[in-house]
């Protein structure tokens, strides 16, 4: 188990062998960031994104500390907010995701 803030996750490992291991876990995220944009007015103005994010996943981890995983999930409390005021809430979405580590 992981338990930290913004990404905690419990994982088991399924099925291991020579020079590799299978990792299965579900984990919830608090997602978003800020960005610089320029308004069709030509103002500049910031955004700011926020989601919260509940997956489950997949991890192969090799020796040498190599690795990919797949995961897929729900994203919910979606909020897109500007510093110059206003903004507005997307609906719910699912997530898919791959990811390579090296």
């Amino acid at each position: 188990m992981e338990l930290i803030f913004p990404k905690p996750k419990i994982a088991a490992c399924v099925n291991s062998g020579y020079g590799y291991e299978d990792w299965v876990y579900t984990t919830e995220e608090y997602g978003g960031n800020t960005y610089s944009v320029q308004r069709t007015s030509g103002a500049h103005d910031k955004v700011t994104l926020q989601d919260f994010r509940l997956l489950l996943g997949l991890e192969r981890k090799l020796n040498g500390g190599t690795g990919y995983s797949l995961e897929a999930g729900y994203v919910f409390g979606r909020r897109v907010t500007y510093l110059s005021g206003g903004g507005f809430e997307p609906g719910d979405t699912i997530l898919l995701r791959a990811g390579v580590v090296f």
